[in-house]
């Protein structure tokens, strides 16, 4: 019986989350997203115009957690990331940007004893 490749929860979040941070940035930045493989925990690169839309190598890069199910405590959301990729990311000279994205069926997540509402996706 031949047998075929399956798109599970893991690429449908990633897919989710990619989308919701694309279209929630500012249109006039251009985001390049690094062949698979050669990422080292870099989902996206993306490049800042200026006001006047000269590209001055203004540039950051973004790592993007997605989870249905974040790991919440009184006053912090856990992830896993990769002790090398964050190191990488670390010794750049460009900024890095860590987005979680949450897909939430109730649109909320307990922190403490605040109920904070989301619009999908957490940034921090």
């Amino acid at each position: 019986m031949a047998t075929f490749p399956r798109r599970g929860e893991t690429h449908v979040l990633e897919g989710r989350g990619k989308r919701f941070f694309l279209d929630s940035i500012p249109p006039s930045w251009v985001v390049h997203e690094p062949r698979q493989g050669a990422d080292y925990g870099t989902d996206f690169i993306v490049d800042v115009p200026s006001n006047d839309g000269l590209c001055k190598g203004a540039s950051f890069r973004v790592q993007l957690k997605a989870t249905s199910n974040p790991v919440v405590d009184a006053d912090s959301i856990h992830i896993r990331l990769e002790v090398r990729h964050l190191r990488y990311l670390l010794v750049r000279l460009e900024p890095a940007m860590l987005v979680l994205c949450v897909d939430h069926l109730d649109d909320s997540i307990s922190l403490g004893s605040t109920t904070t509402r989301l619009s999908s996706c957490y940034c921090g």
